[in-house]
């Protein structure tokens, strides 16, 4: 898209793609624990976030494409499912508990 900066553009080439690796996995992990909350969800949404991660885990990367999968999951859950969740979900990369009430 045009006006967009690939994520990892501007590292130094002597860093290397290790570190555009971590630069991506710290990334989906930051993007992942935000999209528990509506309003954080709203942000991601807005900045264009959700591109980022479908691109992210679309990676041949497991640790990624997993951060950046749970993220879009969380995307998509309702406000009242990520509010039963919690914050454990976030803390997993595995499936969101079901709510309770």
């Amino acid at each position: 898209t045009a006006g967009t900066v690939p994520l990892g553009a501007g590292i130094a080439p002597s860093r290397g793609p290790a570190m555009v690796t971590e630069l991506q996995s710290q990334c989906a992990r930051a993007l992942r624990n935000l999209s528990v909350r509506q309003a954080n969800k709203d942000r991601i949404r807005a900045c264009g976030g959700e591109r980022v991660l479908r691109e992210l885990a679309e990676l041949d990367h497991e640790r990624i494409a997993s951060q950046a999968a749970r993220a879009i999951r969380n995307l998509n859950a309702s406000a009242a499912a990520a509010a039963g969740a919690g914050t454990a979900a976030a803390a997993t990369d595995g499936p969101a508990a079901p709510a309770t009430g």
